[in-house]
């Protein structure tokens, strides 16, 4: 009981949290998605489904990048476009991944490219962190909270031309044609 207590304090504040880097997103403008992860346990595999409108949203190929490429190189992360959105998929062929004492670090970055205007929102469809691969005695799968980030796609606003100063640039003009 004691143990069952400890595990579900320890996993209080770890989490999976979505950040944009710019929130005023007019069509055809791309945007750069961050997950950060929170304070998650030791892991050997994780499979994230982000999902995302893909009808507003193209996922850019080859945008995706994540701190666990550098940090572990015996290791395989992969991000998977499908109809929801996005795979992200993270293998550890050795060893379980050490998170102690990273703290908050950058799990995931990728791009997306907003293709029509409306609300949406970027969040965890459902995602699983899994330690079993290398710990015998159990299989351990941790579902970890996650954060929602709400998008808002707007047309671009073109500015109005200022009439004054067309109808100046067009008597300016029939004066100098006239002169000549």
């Amino acid at each position: 009981m004691i143990m069952l207590y400890l595990s579900i304090q320890l996993s209080a504040n770890a989490g999976l949290i979505f950040s944009v880097d710019d929130n005023n997103i007019n069509k055809d403008d791309t945007i750069t998605v961050n997950l950060f992860a929170q304070d998650i346990p030791n892991f050997d595999e994780m499979s994230l489904f982000i999902e995302f409108d893909t009808l507003m949203f193209d996922y850019n190929v080859g945008s995706f990048s994540s701190v666990l490429d550098d940090i572990c190189l015996d290791c395989f992360i992969d991000a998977t476009p499908e109809n929801y959105g996005l795979n992200l998929f993270f293998l550890d062929f050795v060893n379980e991944f050490n998170t102690t004492g990273l703290g908050q670090f950058l799990l995931a970055s990728f791009q997306l490219t907003a293709k029509d205007v409306g609300d949406t929102a970027i969040e965890l469809k459902e995602n699983s962190i899994e330690n079993y691969f290398y710990n015998s005695v159990t299989s351990d799968e941790y579902f970890v909270e996650s954060s929602k980030q709400n998008l808002s796609v707007t047309a671009a606003q073109v500015p109005e031309p200022n009439t004054i100063l067309l109808m100046a640039i067009a008597f300016g003009l029939m004066v100098r044609r006239k002169m000549v």
